[in-house]
């Protein structure tokens, strides 16, 4: 089946019953396709995607992983309608000339510049933008309630506890990846693991000619978090094993390619040996572990 909506459900449905279900990422089996779209020609062009040895299958996802990536979905959400209704709330008190600073210290600004008689807004104005406010403390509540949630879940679950030892991660990276990685064997290797994360750079080559430009965009869903995670990380912490940091001492990045094979490299080379515990063990799932190294 290609790996689409309700893939994941009707695979573990099909697998109850016995069958072994292999799940084709849709844009790979779009390749096969000919001429006109219809069931048939989709039918042929699973089976010929099927056949194909370099074509990986998508590791099917369990209940408790998309429960998960369902938290984090409804949190961005949710995060995401918040920021709206205070840019919206922000540019129409500017319009009238109020004026207030970004994030929360700018909604903290505005109600109390809304609760006051004469601040130069029209009453029935006013009246709906503190219902807007009203919107805002909601969202921040259900923000609130979902984190909770993710701590409890994480709390419980040895693999997001690992996670968050590594530094920049936290709460919302380990269960982000928790929930869409699940079973880590499903990778060879660290740079696999790299490489489906999204941080690689494009190339456009051709013949002796090597060209690698920007890095790809296509980072997957809730684990684009993890591509920022080596930017928010003390500048005193900036340091990984077998090598310096991206940054120079002034904060510059030495080269885009640098950067772009750092940073490639850093979140598989921290994360693999985390899911996998201490390289230095006996067990299998240890020598998986220091494979990234």
């Amino acid at each position: 089946m290609e790996a689409c909506g309700s893939a994941h459900y009707w695979g573990r449905r099909f697998e109850a019953q016995g069958m072994r279900v292999s799940l084709l990422p849709p844009h790979y089996v779009r390749a096969y396709v000919r001429r006109n779209k219809t069931d048939s020609a989709d039918a042929t062009a699973l089976l010929e995607a099927a056949r194909a040895s370099d074509i990986v299958p998508v590791r099917m996802k369990s209940v408790e992983q998309q429960g998960l990536q369902g938290l984090h979905r409804l949190r961005s959400c949710w995060r995401a309608t918040c920021t709206a209704r205070i840019n919206t709330l922000r540019g129409l008190c500017k319009e009238l000339g109020v004026i207030a600073p970004l994030h929360s210290r700018g909604v903290a600004e505005l109600r109390r510049r809304l609760a006051e008689d004469d601040v130069g807004i029209p009453e029935y104005l006013r009246f709906t933008l503190q219902r807007v406010l009203g919107e805002i403390d909601e969202l921040e509540e259900r923000l609130l309630e979902v984190e909770a949630q993710l701590a409890e879940i994480a709390k419980h679950s040895t693999t997001c506890q690992r996670l968050q030892t590594i530094p920049g991660v936290g709460l919302i990276v380990s269960t982000a990846f928790t929930g869409a990685v699940g079973d880590i064997a499903a990778f060879r290797s660290a740079r696999h693991f790299a490489s489906w994360l999204g941080l690689t750079p494009r190339e456009y080559s051709s013949g002796n000619i090597r060209q690698s430009v920007n890095v790809a965009t296509d980072i997957s869903g809730c684990c684009s978090c993890m591509a920022r995670v080596p930017f928010c990380i003390p500048v005193q912490q900036r340091f990984v094993p077998g090598g310096r940091w991206i940054h120079c001492e002034h904060g510059a990045y030495a080269s885009e390619t640098s950067v772009v094979s750092r940073r490639r490299r850093w979140p598989s080379r921290t994360n693999w040996p985390a899911f996998y515990g201490p390289p230095g063990g006996t067990n299998e799932t240890s020598s998986l572990g220091r494979r990234a190294w």
